[in-house]
């Protein structure tokens, strides 16, 4: 009896110790999953760490690709191989335990049919306009271009502008771009307007020191310009790039101010006549860009340029200071401009500035030190 008792306890403690111990379960648990995301291709997905992602670059009119590459990537994350090669179209890759973002790069291809004239100018968009790869409506759209951006022109194809804007180089229609003029100023008085970009090419015309050149384009060390009916070219070490900003004032009896260089773009400001303006730039269709002191601020808009006009004056004169022939103190000197005397700057060489004035009834031009000379307010 007492053997039985004994085995019955010990029976009770295996049960025990079996309802005390943990149970194992099996657990179902799905495999995690990482996104992979392409730009101008196929092959964006899902996918768990160590699978095979396929890639398929897209094509598209005048453009070659080029490669694969990562974008993005974590600091310190190990770096993608593509496989057979990063310059393959049809190409794959292994899913590592993260989530991924994979961009196809392309270069334009120009086709016969296409040919590229260079240029330097400036510009502004006149409304929001698509940005794309090459010269036509068939390339990619690679972003939009809002109204009102400042750009430069580089090249023209077709209806095209090639445009640089923010650091990006694309293709803009040219029907929403107006071209800015730009002008220069003479800093040498032994300066030639030359047939081509050879110091030994035949001279055109002579021009000196203070003469104003209209500036198309700079050519590595050579700038295109048009004056007095000639147009060629000249070294832009005896050039100086006139700057475009300078008082105005409205001759209307009211100004509009837009938000663009369009007549339906929206209303900003009217100005009434007699507003002081700094002006800005100007298009070649006649709109100017300004700026006024308004509400605490500054306001930029667009006026028809035949409803302003210049004012005189945008410096002061501190002390006295030497009107030169030239940017230098070895030039002759013309006239002395006494303190308080009022200027326009029209343009800069090294420490000058170069201006044109009426001094004692007559008119004159030359060049003053930039340390005697100080800034006028922006007119309210």
């Amino acid at each position: 009896m007492l053997k039985n008792l004994v085995k019955s306890l010990l029976a009770l403690a295996m049960v025990v110790q079996i309802l005390a111990s943990p149970l194992a379960v099996s657990a179902n648990t799905e495999p995690t999953h990482f996104v992979t995301t392409v730009n101008a291709a196929a092959g964006g997905g899902e996918f768990t760490a160590g699978s095979t992602v396929p890639l398929t670059s897209l094509t598209f009119a005048g453009e070659r690709f080029v490669r694969w590459e990562e974008i993005n990537r974590p600091s310190g994350a190990e770096r993608i191989t593509f496989s057979p090669n990063a310059t393959t179209m049809n190409a794959s890759f292994t899913m590592p335990a993260r989530d991924v973002t994979i961009r196809a790069v392309f270069e334009p291809v120009a086709t016969p049919s296409q040919t590229i004239t260079s240029m330097r100018r400036t510009g502004v968009t006149r409304q929001s306009a698509t940005f794309r790869a090459g010269p036509s409506s068939a390339y990619r759209n690679i972003g939009e271009v809002s109204g009102n951006t400042n750009l430069r022109i580089t090249g023209r194809s077709g209806d095209f502008y090639r445009v640089v804007v923010n650091g990006q180089t694309g293709w803009l229609r040219q029907t929403t771009v107006a071209r800015t003029r730009q002008m220069a100023v003479v800093t040498n008085d032994r300066a030639h307007v030359r047939e081509s970009r050879s110091s030994s090419s035949r001279s055109l015309t002579r021009v000196r020191s203070g003469d104003r050149l209209t500036l198309e384009r700079q050519t590595g060390s050579w700038s295109r310009v048009t004056v007095n009916g000639h147009r060629g070219w000249i070294r832009n070490r005896d050039l100086a790039i006139e700057n475009a900003s300078r008082p105005g004032q409205v001759v209307t009896s009211v100004a509009a101010v837009h938000s663009r260089p369009r007549a339906a773009s929206s209303v900003r400001h009217v100005l009434p006549r007699g507003a002081q303006l700094m002006i800005v730039q100007r298009t070649s269709d006649g709109w100017t860009q300004i700026a006024i002191r308004h509400n605490a601020g500054t306001l930029n808009g667009w006026v028809r340029t035949n409803q302003i006009e210049r004012s005189n004056h945008n410096r002061l004169i501190v002390g006295s200071a030497a009107l030169r022939s030239g940017p230098s103190s070895s030039y002759s000197r013309i006239t002395t401009l006494s303190h308080g005397s009022r200027i326009s700057v029209r343009a800069r060489a090294g420490s000058r500035y170069y201006i044109r004035e009426t001094v004692n009834g007559r008119n004159v031009h030359g060049w003053v030190r930039r340390d005697e000379v100080t800034r006028l307010a922006l007119p309210r």
